[in-house]
């Protein structure tokens, strides 16, 4: 990941912050993003608790920020969750992006 920001030419403007998925959801309260990534654990509920933490936060992304989980195709996660909407979905195989903007409070 941080080698893909370089060479894309975002190396000053990014801050990557790479945690535990389950930790970091603490760690981000009261800071704002224009993209969070999760990519918690398959197959352990993960990605569902994490969602629906994010979705507490007030102010977790800038306007036109986007979430993106990636999680488990077995995992279905909510169309909403708290602040957030699901905008997109991308299947490959067995994993699934989940995308969500901020939407209803």
């Amino acid at each position: 990941l941080r080698r893909n920001v370089l060479e894309l030419g975002y190396g000053e403007q990014a801050a990557l912050r790479l945690e535990n998925a389950t930790t970091a959801v603490e760690l981000l309260a009261g800071e704002t993003f224009d993209i969070v990534f999760a990519d918690p654990p398959y197959d352990r509920g993960e990605a569902g608790k994490i969602l629906a933490r994010l979705g507490e936060l007030d102010d977790l992304l800038a306007p036109g920020g986007v979430v993106v989980i990636e999680h488990s195709t077995r995992e279905v996660l909510p169309a909403a969750c708290g602040r957030l909407e699901r905008t997109r979905e991308r299947k490959t195989g067995e994993t699934q992006l989940s995308f969500y903007t901020g939407g209803v409070a």
